[in-house]
């Protein structure tokens, strides 16, 4: 029954919908705590706690992600390669959530650790996700250059190991790459490339991802009207997989469009509804419990390469943002 539920939430997590993905990952986690199997039960908890980041919920992602390192890291005295495998995917997946954050120094090191551990053992799939991810880190810190590197570098070891979940993921990151660097035709190339992968296995997310992407592509280069159709087609997917990052995107893109259309009205209308929605996401309360399970985590680990960053400073931005 477990395996069933593991595929179907896969299932679910191939097309996008994070929401359902969720509810057969959670039903893993209650059968595999019921038959005390360790090992599953740490890559369910992992799975859970991907799920709970994607769909912007970052306090409960974390949880149940330091939740499935607790239990791999005291599953054996002498870790196997497989609990190594295990902790350095949750330390990878921590790290997304510190990226989604803008906490990147502390990101860095938590990938940095992983990608130790995958050496380790010789994951040979480890290298790509983390150029994957240090790209996108580097995106988000304005350092174009170490971007672009890394994002093509997982690019070709994503190719080279036939990685097919990761070239999407992977060309997505370069289209929103090149968007930022006003190279518009390559990012257009890269979307359209993104979209034919996309389609082939029916994700409405990386399609409503890449409507909002080609949106942004048309906006910046003043075709107002076929922006507001990707925008518009983007927000509705979005909120139908209740995909709360995606939908706080749209509002964004939205608001800034119909301001410089000069339809104050409706740029409004879509500033508060972002407003209300970051606030819900970025919530004070979300972030200081977040706050607590990181100093727990740090604190308990403290012995171990898991970066133990000041946090002082963590909680000074998070207040910042």
């Amino acid at each position: 029954k477990g395996t069933l539920f593991f595929r179907l939430a896969f299932l679910e997590t191939m097309e996008g919908d994070y929401a359902e993905a969720l509810k057969y990952d959670l039903e893993c986690v209650r059968l595999y705590s019921e038959n005390k199997d360790s090992v599953r039960l740490a890559r369910a908890l992992n799975d859970v706690g991907g799920d709970y980041r994607d769909l912007g919920q970052y306090d409960d992602g974390y949880f149940y992600l330091t939740e499935s390192f607790r239990i791999v890291k005291n599953h054996n005295k002498i870790h196997t390669n497989e609990d190594s495998l295990v902790m350095a995917i949750v330390l990878h997946n921590i790290g997304t959530i510190f990226t989604e954050l803008g906490q990147f120094d502390i990101a860095y090191g938590h990938l940095k650790t992983s990608e130790k551990i995958s050496a380790a053992i010789h994951d040979i799939e480890g290298p790509a996700y983390t150029f994957n991810e240090l790209g996108e880190l580097f995106q988000k810190k304005k350092d174009f250059v170490q971007a672009e590197k890394y994002l093509l570098a997982a690019l070709r070891e994503a190719r080279k190991l036939k990685i097919r979940v990761l070239v999407p993921l992977t060309q997505f990151h370069l289209a929103s790459l090149y968007l930022d660097k006003k190279d518009f035709s390559r990012s257009l190339l890269y979307y359209d490339s993104v979209i034919l992968q996309q389609t082939s296995i029916h994700n409405r997310f990386g399609l409503a991802e890449c409507d909002l992407g080609k949106g942004m592509v048309m906006s910046r280069s003043g075709n107002f009207d076929a922006a507001e159709k990707f925008f518009i087609k983007s927000l509705a997917t979005s909120k139908e997989l209740n995909a709360r990052n995606l939908t706080l995107s749209c509002y964004k893109e939205l608001a800034s469009l119909y301001e410089v259309k000069k339809d104050f009205e409706k740029s409004s209308l879509y500033l508060k509804q972002h407003n209300a929605l970051r606030d819900t996401i970025f919530s004070e309360a979300a972030l200081e419990k977040l706050f607590q399970y990181q100093v727990s985590f740090e604190m308990e680990n403290k012995d171990t390469e898991i970066a133990a960053l000041s946090r002082a400073r963590m909680r000074q931005d998070f207040e910042i943002k």
